[in-house]
């Protein structure tokens, strides 16, 4: 999925950085934005949870949990915010459309 969706926002020539929405030519949509806005982070936790599990451990499996919460409140609200200023209507049909996470 982080690949994937780094591939999306490379064939649409726009940047990978939500930090710089100014330089943003597109809000990507499709693929895996479809059902996700941001599925780099979901694929993040996907990851971490995966490996606590491979591993067996209980305190990385209560961990993902956690870092979803700190990805969104140090991340995710600043870059949503970047974003709905950047693209404006365009932006709020999307957030409207598509959960945060799933």
């Amino acid at each position: 999925m982080i690949l994937h969706t780094a591939w999306q926002m490379r064939m649409k020539r726009t940047t990978l950085n939500p930090l710089h929405a100014n330089k943003s030519t597109t809000l990507v949509t499709g693929g895996c934005y479809a059902w996700s806005r941001n599925p780099i982070y979901l694929g993040m936790s996907g990851l971490q949870l995966a490996f606590a599990l491979f591993i067996g451990s209980p305190a990385g499996v209560v961990a993902v949990p956690l870092f979803m919460l700190a990805v969104a409140r140090l991340h995710i609200d600043f870059e949503e915010e970047q974003l709905r200023k950047h693209f404006g209507l365009e932006w709020d049909r999307f957030e409207r459309q598509v959960r945060r996470w799933l």
